[in-house]
């Protein structure tokens, strides 16, 4: 997630913004302290312009 945001140019502050969340979750996020939901995965991934979920073909 760090790398996307310095790819992007971001700050944590302007990911919980887009994602309409407090600063104090995305470090809960980046400091990996809290879990993901999927549709936390599916935003994030909308956001961020990143698949973060592949499934595999069978």
């Amino acid at each position: 997630m760090l790398e996307r945001l310095d790819e992007l140019g971001w700050k944590q502050v302007h990911l919980a913004e887009k994602m309409n969340v407090s600063k104090q979750q995305v470090s809960k996020w980046v400091k990996g302290s809290e879990n993901f939901t999927l549709d936390t995965l599916v935003r994030l991934s909308e956001v961020l312009g990143v698949d973060l979920i592949v499934v595999a073909p069978k």
